[in-house]
């Protein structure tokens, strides 16, 4: 998996290795190795102001890094299978991951505590989406189903 910092100077990459990287995207040096994860790496992503890092894994976790740094902040724990992926928030305040559990979950980047679980997909949740105001959530399963929810309160709104 690969993703491209919203300020256009890191990328990020995760392997099969459970190791994420960041890279300069001007020269292409490895400026950080995240060391962490137990599994391999499934999904990365970037805060909106670049700042921060999520990376999702076969572990069944995710991991909330400082992009700069390098340092683990908050590893973000509940998923019951493995993470396949994670975003961010447009504002950055919370972290949006999707489990083969059948769950999504929503964690406060500030904190790394959960502050709900989506849950009413009947297998795994391989794609994660939050609408340009942040309010909703989108979720794509393959039991062949997409939910829209309320990122305030959790509820399911739609489900196509």
């Amino acid at each position: 998996c690969a993703a491209i910092s919203p300020d256009g100077l890191l990328v990020s990459t995760g392997s099969a290795d459970g190791m994420a990287k960041l890279w300069s995207r001007k020269s292409g040096k490895c400026l950080q190795s995240l060391r962490g994860h137990r599994h391999g790496v499934n999904s990365v992503a970037f805060s909106p102001d670049s700042t921060l890092m999520l990376t999702g894994s076969v572990d069944r976790k995710a991991r909330l890094w400082h992009a700069a740094s390098g340092k683990r902040l908050y590893i973000l724990e509940g998923h019951g299978r493995l993470v396949h992926a994670a975003v961010f928030s447009p504002d950055g305040a919370c972290a949006l991951t999707g489990s083969a559990d059948g769950t999504a979950k929503l964690w406060s980047t500030q904190s790394g505590e959960c502050l709900r679980t989506l849950d009413g997909h009947l297998s795994g949740v391989f794609q994660v989406s939050f609408s340009p105001d942040g309010e909703l959530v989108l979720t794509g399963s393959d039991d062949g189903t997409a939910r829209l929810w309320s990122a305030e309160s959790g509820e399911c709104l739609l489900a196509l």
